[in-house]
């Protein structure tokens, strides 16, 4: 093209042009659409990296797949190809992080600080953009923006977006933050009505027992693996196998004597025995380091009361006060961690009260440090340790 003498360089739509030793384009996208097969190039070229696993989902989800973003809200296609991206999206994650294929969606979805993997859902988080652009767009000053927003044919699309997302259309921003408020919620609330991978989920919504989920420095890769399978029940015990295969006995491989669960293993199979006692050591030996720095600390001191002998593994004091502290480390299900505190209040209760008596202290308590087995902290436990 020459416009007064002068050669303007140009290109067609669909046709990238080189910028600072690159070729880019910003409409080929939206003219293509997206294709399924590039995304799985780029997820499987992020897979070989040789990074922690932690660190390649954050490339992807932090500078990888929102190069997608852009084309995607600016033109939604349909719902069914929106869905058939997620589910590319979510396999090379789960092949990422060497995930079965049955792990629960929800986990994936769910916010960080609920405990989840806190991934973006693909088709709510496209057609929430496009509703919150379009509501922006219908009060703009420009008048042509403003009536092609009103029209038919644009209110009939946005329409069709709405309605996938059961909102209602128009809508104010307010009601488009609502529904994303509701949509991360739902992520919870579905992972709640499983019946095996849902154990301990409530204990698990604890900003502190969530940061192995963000950071790639406070777990290897292994083990990082290992605590998603033991969060989302996946690890594979005889009882997790047993539900893709009829056959499989369930009988623990290790001791024999009962069902190979999640909670056998980390909490009552003898040959796991001395891995609980080293665990329950360590985080006494911790608690310990941290607070003989401001008070006296007696480790398992023995009290005789009523006949019996009590040792719990520590005993806190300073000039007004006794703390009677108590380790347990016990499997996130139902009630149990709350079970546990209570039986070592129940415990220990006397013997604060005779510690208070004896020694002249004004206040005497009885501090339950209940751990949860699964890298995670109840919210009773957090509270006591400030």
């Amino acid at each position: 093209m020459v416009v007064g003498g002068i050669p303007i360089l140009y290109g067609k739509l669909d046709k990238a042009f080189r910028y600072l030793g690159a070729s880019t384009t910003p409409w080929k996208s939206l003219i293509k659409g997206i294709e399924l097969d590039s995304i799985r190039d780029l997820i499987d070229r992020v897979k070989a990296l040789l990074i922690k696993p932690m660190q390649k989902l954050t490339l992807l989800r932090t500078y990888v797949l929102p190069r997608f973003t852009y084309a995607l809200m600016m033109c939604p296609p349909p719902k069914e190809t929106l869905r058939n991206i997620n589910s590319t999206i979510r396999s090379g994650v789960t092949r990422i992080l060497h995930l079965h294929e049955t792990i629960n969606s929800a986990f994936l979805y769910t916010p960080r600080e609920q405990g989840g993997l806190d991934l973006l859902e693909t088709y709510p988080m496209v057609y929430l953009a496009a509703l919150r652009n379009a509501t922006k767009a219908a009060q703009s000053d420009d008048t042509i923006v403003r009536s092609t927003m009103l029209n038919e044919r644009s209110h009939k699309t946005y329409g069709t977006y709405a309605a996938a997302l059961r909102l209602s259309w128009p809508a104010t921003s307010e009601q488009i933050k609502e529904g994303k408020r509701q949509i991360k919620q739902g992520y919870k609330k579905k992972w709640s009505q499983l019946i095996a991978q849902r154990q301990g989920m409530d204990d698990f919504a604890q900003p502190l027992s969530n940061a192995w989920l963000s950071r790639s420095d406070l777990l290897r890769s292994s083990r990082l693996i290992d605590a998603i399978k033991l969060r989302t029940n996946t690890y594979p015990t005889r009882m997790t196998l047993k539900r893709a295969h009829e056959n499989v006995n369930l009988i623990c491989r290790a001791c024999g004597e009962a069902g190979e669960t999640l909670g056998h293993i980390l909490g009552q199979c003898i040959t796991t025995k001395a891995k609980r006692f080293k665990r329950h050591n360590e985080i006494v030996d911790l608690l310990k380091d941290r607070l003989v720095e401001t008070n006296r600390v007696m480790v398992e001191h023995t009290i005789k009361l009523n006949g019996e002998k009590l040792k719990p593994d520590l005993v806190i004091s300073n000039e007004e006060r006794v703390i009677v502290i108590d380790v347990t480390v016990r499997y996130e299900n139902k009630s149990f961690l709350a079970e546990a505190a209570e039986e070592k209040v129940d415990k220990y209760i006397k013997v604060s009260m005779k510690l208070e008596g004896n020694l002249n202290f004004r206040e005497a308590k009885v501090v339950p440090i209940v751990v949860d087995s699964r890298e995670t902290l109840s919210a009773a436990t957090i509270d006591e340790l400030k």
